[in-house]
């Protein structure tokens, strides 16, 4: 299932004796665009300092209380040296946020969310608000789709015409991504040939 990464910030993290702290924020390898680390704020017990914790620790998920479990002591959490920071490949997913989104052809919108996939942590969709040439509307692309991105500045580029986005399927934020409708958005965008490959495009 795909969730939103904005709505995952805040949940509970549980080691196996006792509640580590909140998600604070993630990071992600621009190579497949998976989520490496979830950046935890501990609470009092750890004077606030923020720890590293892999998606591969995690034991269990409980979307409804919003609280995962990790396979992993306060002890171990205690004793750990593990710090992340932003580098050539590891990026903070608040990066891409607030991000101007463009097509080969023109500005699509602002990126304003990532889809997470709950099974492998892949981040498979960006949602882009549409702003003013297409008001009220979001709609969702995938990472393959990236030309470039202006690490150092504010824009992503992606191998595809305005126009194609604004005959994209549907998006409806309050239903869950299935696969007819992911069948449906990869048949519609792969009418568009690039010409320029990016290293992410075809990468499952």
């Amino acid at each position: 299932m795909k969730h939103s990464i904005i709505s995952l910030v805040g949940y509970t993290i549980k080691a196996l004796d006792g509640e580590i702290g909140k998600v604070k924020e993630f990071f992600f390898d621009d190579e497949t665009w998976t989520v490496r680390f979830l950046i935890v704020k501990t609470g009092n017990w750890l004077t606030g300092r923020k720890v590293c914790i892999s998606p591969g620790e995690l034991l269990t998920s409980d979307w409804e209380q919003e609280d995962f479990k990790v396979n992993l002591t306060l002890d171990q959490i205690k004793n750990s040296t593990e710090t992340i920071s932003e580098n050539h490949f590891l990026h903070n997913t608040g990066n891409i946020l607030g991000r101007t989104m463009n097509a080969v052809d023109g500005n699509i919108g602002k990126v304003v969310d990532l889809m997470v996939n709950d099974r492998n942590w892949k981040l498979d969709f960006m949602v882009v608000d549409t702003g003013n040439w297409y008001p009220g509307e979001k709609v969702i692309i995938s990472p393959d789709r990236i030309k470039e991105i202006e690490w150092d500045s504010s824009g992503v580029t992606v191998n595809t015409m305005v126009e194609l986005v604004k005959d994209s399927p549907e998006y409806y934020q309050n239903l869950p991504i299935g696969e007819v409708y992911e069948a449906d958005l990869e048949n519609h965008y792969n009418g568009f040939v690039c010409h320029k490959r990016h290293p992410f495009a075809g990468i499952a």
